[in-house]
């Protein structure tokens, strides 16, 4: 056994294990500080910009990671060779979620008004729930959910400005509807 590989290799994953811990946590800060926009008197919540600039950038690194590895295979062997499954298995799929995180980030968005909340949904499909007709409140995995009779709209938790909805909710819809909603918020909070 070779204790001086074994070595380099745990220190190899335990540097790359730090500097993706330190990677992800810039990337939450950044989108935590992300502000909603301001349309008058309206506020549109999105998901931060900067989902939208990494999408685009695993988008075009993903085949070049492919083609790197091609290459190193080609290096090695001599003859052009394929990369192994595995990194197919990764990166394909890795391709289709950036590409549905850029449209969401695009299309995807959420208007509060003062009679109404507006959802656009990713193929743009327009949902309109006045304030006033809110008949429940349910927080389950991240998001509140609001229902009127037969429609509902969810507003997920890493929206840009999504303390405004949460104002906006204690403001507009009656403390016996949303009470429920908001103490399984807090619980959430408290274990996230």
């Amino acid at each position: 056994m070779d204790w001086d590989k074994i070595w380099e290799q745990i220190q190899e994953e335990v540097i790359a294990f730090i500097i993706g811990g330190i990677v992800t946590y810039i990337i939450y800060f950044l989108a935590k500080q992300t502000k909603p926009n301001r349309i008058g008197e309206k506020i549109v919540l999105r998901l931060p910009t900067l989902y939208w600039y990494l999408a685009i950038i695993l988008l075009f690194a993903l085949p070049i990671i492919l083609l790197a590895d091609s290459y190193s295979l080609f290096k090695q062997n001599g003859k052009f060779i394929l990369p192994n499954q595995m990194m197919f298995y990764i990166i394909i799929p890795l391709m289709f979620v950036a590409l549905f995180l850029i449209f969401y980030c695009k299309n995807h968005e959420i208007i509060l008004g003062k009679d109404s909340i507006v959802s656009y949904g990713l193929t743009r499909k327009r949902k309109e729930i006045q304030w006033k007709s809110i008949s429940k409140v349910q927080f389950q995995q991240g998001s509140f959910r609001v229902y009127e009779l037969k429609k509902h709209i969810e507003i997920t938790s890493y929206l840009a400005g999504f303390a405004i909805f949460l104002e906006h909710l204690k403001k507009y819809v009656s403390t016996d509807l949303s009470e429920e909603a908001f103490r399984k918020y807090e619980k959430f909070l408290k274990n996230s």
